[in-house]
């Protein structure tokens, strides 16, 4: 039966939960999600929430007490019938679990959260058409705002139960709604290895450690994709953070006893080591952690930089990893004790401010991007790349560098820059003989315009009106996630005209304006209809166009 872990993440209104866990790879199979609570019982809710909580901790019996008091609250809450499905998949009690999986569905038959977990029920009893069925079906959902979920889920089950093709094909869907899924893209490699296709294979790998940290298997699989490819210094890299990172695991000693075979290739550092290691056991750290001498060749110095790289990539990818989790330990464990806080912040300030960033949202979604490292020497580098930011009250993208250091053998921050991401068009200079009134008089009249608009737009999604809805988007306008305008218009039809109501309120509305003709508009949108409910901090670039204002971007 596959481990379950369920991560739990709670607001009055807005419950994230569920998220099936397989060790393999150290990726999760499934995370499901549940919008809305469908409930106006708050008594109900609140014993939900708590056995959610119990659940966690595996105290059984009492999540199981508050999740039947949430029934006898309102014995038609859906929510509470998907959890009790997952308690009793725990307890081994089958029977029960499928019967509180059907139960939630008869309630609630396109819910996404209860279609994911109950098609990872049915791949556990080998059911593996259903399991299919029921993974499509989350994936269809036109308000599931992430089917690769589903879709990954589904490849999982299948490739776990040897129907590669079938897999292959869900992971490459995955891939197509969001490049960015790990799972897919670690098993699109090792898929492709086994294929014999070791080109891809690698372009598969480079792109899943961009995004994730590497562990045992993972690094593996890198030293054979290279070893095939005949690149005996990245094949070195891999070895080295594979014997520095994971010298206990079953994966390292697969390597030695490929090597002692001598069915792979092994890089000439990797040989002096192993050799000087025999000869005396205690030198092993000493000759890695020796200075480059002076006279060193240009290849060993590149050699080096790409194990270092190596290194900070997993490092980096870590502590995303620890903020996404809401791990504070790990994530503070991350920063230097020479860390020195922004404008002048004490350390203690910076940590409690830290702290209750990480854990006040409900969920955290961070993910990195054309991550680049610029070494300075074996001990310093810096590190540069996009971070998109999202949680259940903020959502943001901006481009982060930080400065790491090498101590005792391991990567730390020491210095921590952020840079607003900004658009090529926004930043249009304001000619230089305009007063300093008429530009003040100016903006004014295009904050009013401004929020006219915005407040037109939400009316029209409100009213459920989807040609003056569609008609607020500029033809510049650029979908998310690398989506056409037509299948992106499509959603946005569907997502406007399935529920039977749809009510909107922002607040909070902020306008900066860069230039005449462009402006950031951020707000918190209420946004609840029968089918759904969330709360979030939106923020739209918008242009004018003639006398109009039109969206250009959306996040």
């Amino acid at each position: 039966m596959l481990k379950i872990k369920i991560f739990i993440y709670f607001l009055l209104f807005t419950l994230l939960t569920a998220c099936i866990k397989n060790n393999e790879y150290g990726g999760s199979i499934g995370t499901s999600e549940i919008k809305e609570a469908q409930t106006t019982n708050e008594v109900a809710l609140t014993n939900l929430n708590l056995g959610i909580a119990y659940l966690t901790e595996n105290n059984y019996d009492k999540a199981l007490e508050k999740l039947n008091k949430s029934l006898e609250a309102d014995s038609n809450y859906a929510p509470t019938y998907n959890i009790l499905g997952l308690l009793y998949q725990q307890l081994g009690d089958l029977n029960e679990a499928e019967k509180n999986f059907k139960r939630a569905l008869s309630i609630n038959s396109v819910d996404s959260s209860t279609l994911n977990n109950y098609g990872n029920f049915l791949c556990v009893l080998g059911r593996l058409s259903e399991a299919e069925k029921a993974f499509s079906k989350a994936a269809e959902n036109p308000l599931y705002d992430a089917p690769e979920i589903a879709m990954t889920n589904a490849g999982q089950c299948l490739y776990q139960n040897k129907e590669i093709e079938r897999a292959e094909k869900y992971y490459r869907l995955a891939l197509q709604s969001n490049p960015q899924v790990p799972q897919a893209l670690l098993k699109m490699s090792q898929i492709n290895f086994d294929k014999q296709k070791f080109l891809s294979a690698r372009a598969y790998m480079q792109r899943y450690q961009e995004i994730a940290p590497h562990n045992a298997k993972t690094l593996l699989l890198g030293i054979k994709i290279e070893n095939k490819l005949g690149d005996q210094d990245a094949s070195s890299s891999y070895q080295l953070l594979l014997k520095n990172s994971f010298p206990d695991s079953n994966e390292f000693t697969e390597l030695q006893n490929i090597k002692a075979m001598g069915n792979e290739n092994i890089g000439e550092k990797e040989k002096v080591i192993e050799n000087l290691t025999k000869q005396n056991p205690m030198i092993d750290e000493e000759v890695k952690q020796e200075p480059i001498p002076k006279d060193i060749t240009e290849n060993n110095v590149q050699e080096n930089n790409v194990t270092n790289e190596q290194a900070i990539r997993s490092f980096v990818n870590q502590w995303a990893n620890a903020w996404a989790d809401q791990n504070v330990d790990e994530y503070l464990a991350s920063y230097s004790k020479e860390f020195m806080p922004s404008k002048g912040k004490s350390r203690k300030r910076w940590q409690k401010e830290r702290t209750e960033r990480l854990l006040v949202p409900s969920f955290i979604k961070i993910t990195l991007s054309n991550l680049k490292i610029d070494m300075r020497g074996d001990n310093y580098a810096r590190v540069g790349f996009t971070q998109s930011y999202r949680s259940d009250t903020y959502k943001d993208k901006a481009r982060k560098e930080l400065l790491v250091e090498k101590t005792d053998n391991e990567w730390l921050i020491v210095q921590e820059q952020l840079a607003v991401y900004q658009e090529s068009k926004k930043q249009e200079p304001i000619p230089k003989d305009i007063t300093e009134n008429n530009v003040q008089e100016n903006n004014v009249t295009n904050e009013q315009a401004i929020r006219s608009f915005v407040n037109q737009w939400a009316n029209a999604w409100a009213d459920q009106n989807v040609d003056e809805y569609l008609a607020s988007y500029s033809k510049e306008f650029m979908p998310s996630k690398g989506k056409s305008r037509k299948r992106w218009q499509k959603e946005r039809t569907e997502r406007l005209l399935v529920p039977s109501f749809i009510k909107i309120t922002l607040s909070n509305l902020k306008i900066d304006m860069r230039g005449d003709n462009y402006a950031r508009v951020g707000f918190t949108q209420s946004y609840r209809s029968d089918t759904y409910k969330d709360k979030a901090r939106k923020e739209l670039l918008v242009e004018k166009t003639g006398n109009e204002w039109l969206i250009i971007k959306e996040n």
